[in-house]
């Protein structure tokens, strides 16, 4: 498989990218305006974080494979990455703690009301 089609079987990590520099930026945003902290990195975090676990199981109607998508393992990158059930394992585990994670920190007064919350 060439470079632009396995992009596609990175979907998840891409939005999980995406998410990160969207949280960093509305974190930016609200300490350049000098308003007080918000809960509105941290969610928009656990959303993206969900929608990158909603790609990692696949989404048929869209056309996006994830754990149920293929039975055979499918070689990326001129056969420099492989995507197989221990890869989607391991990404869906990784994927239902960081939502945990994330939920868990929502409550945390360590993070909340300091000074930089969107970069923790």
């Amino acid at each position: 498989m060439g470079p632009v089609e396995s992009l596609t079987w990175f979907l998840p990590e891409l939005t999980l990218v995406g998410g990160m520099l969207l949280v960093l930026g509305l974190d930016l945003v609200r300490t350049a305006q000098r308003r007080p902290p918000s809960e509105w990195p941290g969610t928009v975090a656990l959303l993206v974080a969900a929608l990158a676990l909603v790609f990692t199981i696949g989404v048929p109607p869209l056309h996006i494979a994830g754990l149920f998508g293929r039975t055979t393992p499918v070689w990326l990158f001129g056969r420099m990455v492989v995507v197989d059930g221990f890869a989607n394992y391991f990404k869906f585990l990784l994927g239902l703690a960081l939502l945990a994670v994330i939920w868990m920190s929502l409550g945390s007064r360590e993070v909340r009301d300091r000074p930089n919350e969107g970069e923790y």
